[in-house]
């Protein structure tokens, strides 16, 4: 990826960017001694499909800058569409092959090799069950809620992004809930933080095949970096 397709990507990062409790003590211990990485991916591998809403909270420091709101479809082991619906209305897809970004304000598209942008960024490895990809990152927990996943000091693609990531636990009142992800912290490396509190999720239901694909609309410039 061009050092100006490292920079767009970052863009659209930003644009997306936009209270668990344990279920037993022996079970936050337990997940605490067990090497995270390991434990995190078998949490996503119970995520074959994921939907949902969120509201997005973007903040620089310590100061809110921006709110929004919008939905998700995921499929796991490459497919993702995260749609921006306020304030700015913007489109991330994720087809397997080619990540495409397109906001409709400027009438632009821009497309990138999805292999490169999971190898830049924490938040495409939700996505992901490759091993080599997940080498690049570092993986830990703090024996209660929150996951941490951050650029290994010696990735070379990486643009210093970190991710939390919350579960509800096995207290939920339904059983489906467990091990719903309803939490994701995104920090850009600059200051940025933006926090995606999920709403209305619903995990291993069908999603209709047409949520990953990408149609460009007449008119729209495209800006592609994969080359």
């Amino acid at each position: 990826m061009t050092y100006i397709g490292k920079l767009n990507y970052t863009r659209v990062l930003l644009c997306m960017a936009l209270p668990a409790v344990m279920a037993m003590q022996s079970v936050a211990a337990d997940i605490a001694t067990t090497e995270p990485k390991r434990a995190l991916q078998a949490k996503l591998a119970d995520l074959v499909t994921f939907q949902g809403e969120f509201i997005q909270e973007v903040y620089d420091g310590e100061d809110l800058i921006q709110e929004g709101t919008g939905h998700f479809y995921l499929e796991r082991p490459a497919k993702l569409r995260w749609v921006t619906d306020a304030p700015d209305e913007s489109t991330l897809v994720a087809d397997g092959e080619t990540l495409w970004y397109h906001n409709p304000f400027i009438e632009q598209v821009t497309l990138f090799h999805q292999s490169e942008a999971m190898q830049a960024n924490p938040l495409l490895l939700l996505l992901d069950a490759e091993q080599a990809n997940w080498d690049a990152f570092n993986v830990s927990y703090d024996g209660e809620k929150l996951w941490t996943v951050e650029e290994h000091p010696d990735a070379a693609a990486g643009m210093g992004s970190t991710l939390h990531l919350a579960f509800l636990d096995a207290v939920s009142d339904r059983p489906e809930d467990t091990n719903m992800l309803y939490k994701l912290i995104l920090e850009d490396g600059h200051g940025q933080r933006s926090v995606f509190s999920l709403q209305d999720m619903q995990k291993n239901q069908p999603l209709p095949a047409q949520a990953f694909l990408f149609t460009i609309p007449d008119g729209t410039d495209i800006d592609d970096q994969r080359d």
